[in-house]
């Protein structure tokens, strides 16, 4: 269900109509999320110079994860902004975060005893301070672009640090530029310079453990793009990038091999495996 078809003005009266409506809600049944996201991301876009912020609360063990992630890719409207809250033990927190990674937003798990006001609070504080929007990076320089990710910067918003992974494989110095737009409408720009050469930079001394870093950032960029639908290319790119930097992804794991032998041979044993399950969720039966 849903209050009105389009948005609608921020009035005292409308205020008091969406508080009536929140109040006479019910929740009974299983989650129907997909249908509910569709509702949503038919807004429209959001005026310009300005964002809209659609906020997503669920407690549902949920499945369909990426048919759900790959329509937020497909449908969500320019300035149009998702953020999502997680309540109790049970609720999809792959989905939670991806959803607001992809909307450009954040996402809060909330656990049961834990005090909602202050995550409510931190929650209103972000959206209510906006430092930078439409964040970009761009290369100039020598030599190739670097590879940056997420290719999809999200918003900067107060006390909320963005942390961008790029590497460069020719070493050559260069200047990053940052733009984007600032609260009051007006263009930022910073440009940072990189020089590779500079044994002193601190940076230089983290390199091994940046290169994970980058690594994982990379399967995240790549896993996003499958979401609709698996390429054996994008299966491969994957796979090497795990490879090459030692990561665990969908398609590679860690093994450990024991050279003792545990069974006896050409036998077998049958052995009941407990599943566990969020608390105050019945077990499946």
């Amino acid at each position: 269900t849903k209050l009105s078809d389009k948005p609608l003005s921020n009035t005292a009266e409308n205020r008091k109509r969406a508080i009536a409506y929140v109040n006479r809600l019910d929740a009974d049944g299983g989650t129907e999320l997909f249908n509910g996201i569709q509702e949503v991301l038919k807004f429209p876009p959001a005026p310009e110079g300005r964002l809209r912020s659609i906020v997503l609360i669920t407690d549902g063990l949920i499945g369909d994860d990426e048919r759900v992630i790959a329509e937020v890719q497909k449908q969500l409207k320019p300035g149009n902004r998702l953020y999502t809250f997680g309540v109790g033990f049970s609720a999809n927190r792959f989905l939670i975060d991806r959803v607001a990674e992809l909307g450009r937003g954040t996402s809060q798990v909330v656990i049961p005893g834990e005090p909602s006001q202050p995550v409510v609070e931190r929650f209103f504080q972000h959206i209510n301070n906006p430092v930078l929007t439409n964040v970009e990076v761009s290369w100039q320089g020598s030599g190739e672009a670097p590879e940056l990710y997420p290719k999809q910067i999200p918003d900067l918003f107060a006390n909320q640090p963005i942390t961008v992974f790029g590497r460069k494989r020719d070493r050559s110095d260069g200047t990053l530029k940052i733009t984007g737009t600032m609260a009051n409408g007006q263009r930022y720009e910073k440009l940072v310079p990189v020089d590779f050469a500079n044994t002193n930079n601190p940076t230089a001394q983290l390199s091994g453990g940046i290169a994970q870093l980058w690594g994982r950032a990379r399967i995240k960029e790549l896993s996003n793009q499958m979401f609709a639908k698996e390429t054996n290319e994008g299966v491969k790119a994957i796979t090497d990038t795990a490879l090459d930097y030692r990561l665990m992804s969908k398609y590679t794991a860690f093994v450990a091999v024991s050279q003792n032998q545990r069974v006896e041979p050409n036998s077998s044993r049958k052995v009941e495996v407990p599943v566990e399950v969020p608390p105050n969720m019945a077990a499946p039966s």
